[in-house]
């Protein structure tokens, strides 16, 4: 009966490690849509070209922002 136990908490054990592994269904950077993507990509260029780009924490922040909206330091550029 202890045997019995013993192997149905391993088999448990495994199960919840392995399920993830074999549920996978695409990789998490296929959900994102390439258009959403790439306006990021130039949301943050443009925030690199104004010096808006935190040091810190690299959070694109607004125009003419004096400090990061995520952190809360003080913007260099």
């Amino acid at each position: 009966m202890d045997y019995l136990v013993i192997v149905l908490v391993v088999l448990g054990a495994v199960t919840a490690v392995m399920w993830p592994l074999v549920r996978r269904e695409r990789a998490p950077f296929q959900a994102a849509d390439d258009a959403v993507l790439e306006t990021a990509i130039k949301r943050y260029r443009a925030s690199l070209k104004r010096g808006t780009v935190c040091d810190h924490c690299l959070r694109d922040n607004p125009d003419k922002s004096k400090f990061c909206a995520d952190c809360g330091r003080e913007l260099q550029g």
